[in-house]
């Protein structure tokens, strides 16, 4: 290495023009060994930043985990509770029968005489098996609205998928021909 200096040393003593292009090199080089030490640097404080946000995060999430465990908790208790409502056979044809018994006690109470009772074709949805029946009877427009209000108030988890009322021709004390398809719940498999 000494030796390369004194050529160079030697060169400049013979050639004095050589003297501002070697500053200009050595400057050159020592800008670009300062742009890459600047670089690794501004490098380095991103890194910093990107790794501080991730710990911000991580943190808000960990504190909000309890909410989040709380939240579930609740929501477990929530669908457990609504799940008292389902039918409680295991098979869908048992819990048709189930839904039918309920729905005449209802309208036998009621007055209501059912004409025609179904269980129609049982679905399968979000982890339940829902069973629905379809009832034809003969009603005036109270009952039909103390029926729906009485189903709706059940403690049985059903609900009203499809609801008819027909004027029959022939005056019949205002009675109305009603088609009403009630369904009620099982859990899939009968668990």
């Amino acid at each position: 290495m000494t030796a390369f200096i004194k050529k160079i040393q030697t060169a400049m003593e013979e050639n004095r023009r050589m003297l501002p292009g070697v500053i200009v090199i050595a400057i050159l080089v020592a800008l670009l060994a300062f742009r890459w030490g600047y670089r690794r640097h501004v490098a380095g404080l991103e890194e910093i930043a990107a790794l501080e946000e991730l710990y911000r995060s991580s943190m808000s999430l960990a504190q909000r985990g309890a909410d989040i465990s709380r939240l579930k908790a609740e929501s477990e208790a929530r669908i457990r509770e609504r799940e008292k409502g389902l039918l409680k056979a295991t098979k869908p044809t048992v819990a048709a029968a189930e839904l039918v018994e309920s729905f005449k006690a209802v309208t036998s109470r009621k007055g209501i005489v059912i004409t025609s009772q179904r269980s129609l074709a049982a679905s399968d949805m979000a982890g339940y098996t829902v069973i629905p029946v379809e009832f034809l009877f003969r009603a005036d427009l109270a009952q039909v609205k103390n029926l729906l209000y009485d189903i709706q108030s059940s403690q049985m988890l059903v609900g009203v998928r499809e609801l008819k009322i027909k004027v029959p021709e022939s005056n019949d004390n205002g009675r109305l021909e009603v088609r009403l398809v009630i369904e009620g719940a099982i859990k899939k498999g009968g668990v």
